[in-house]
């Protein structure tokens, strides 16, 4: 399976870097938050992309559990970016830095990094936003792949099943074949059934 190492700075060191209150370190912190996570969700992306290719194949699917065990390990870093970078975009929105044109809208709900990025200096605004669209195709990519995964795999299991039923009913024996016993009639020349511990009767006939 193809590997994918994601070599940056620890979550927990951007989010310190915002509760401490500087606002451009907090900027540089988001920044390095919004690539490792389109790194992640790209990588997500890639692993979702194999596991089509193992689906798509026929082959037994002994490469699954590697692919399932990646992803929920993808899974679970991605969900510690997006707490980091949710913290960093409402720190951000709290303290806004030198240059910003005018505090970020206080609102009931969370602000998001759309929010945020309108009020960012030009030069800014078009680094995190071309961050954010890289993440949002990241995401959709993701979205439609587990999508197709699913399906393949609800096909999958139709197969399965209707294969299973069809052996079954192969081997199911016919009614008039065998009695409520289960026992197979038609044992003797006659048609009916011997009973049990009777011997077979002799063919061979005795003149007197």
């Amino acid at each position: 399976m193809m590997q994918h190492n994601v070599n940056t700075k620890p979550a927990e060191v951007c989010v310190d870097a915002a509760r401490q209150g500087e606002g451009v370190d907090a900027l540089a912190a988001l920044r390095e938050v919004l690539t490792e996570e389109i790194r992640q969700t790209e990588a997500i992306v890639a692993v979702l992309e194999e596991k089509r290719r193992i689906l798509v194949s026929g082959k037994p699917p002994h490469g699954l559990l590697e692919v399932d065990r990646a992803l929920v390990s993808f899974a679970q870093r991605s969900a510690q970016l997006e707490a980091c970078r949710r913290e960093l975009i409402c720190a951000l929105s709290g303290f806004v830095p030198a240059g910003v044109q005018g505090p970020v809208a206080t609102a009931a709900s969370e602000p998001t990094l759309g929010s945020l990025i309108s009020v960012l200096p030009p030069e800014n605004r078009a680094e995190f936003t071309r961050l954010r669209d890289q993440l949002l195709r990241a995401a959709h990519d993701v979205e439609c792949l587990n999508r197709n995964n699913r399906e393949l795999l609800n096909m999958a299991l139709r197969w399965i099943h209707d294969t299973v039923e069809t052996i079954a009913a192969a081997l199911t024996p016919e009614a008039a074949t065998y009695d409520a016993r289960a026992r197979k009639r038609n044992f003797g020349n006659t048609g009916a059934a011997a009973p049990p511990g009777a011997l077979p009767q002799s063919t061979i006939s005795h003149s007197a």
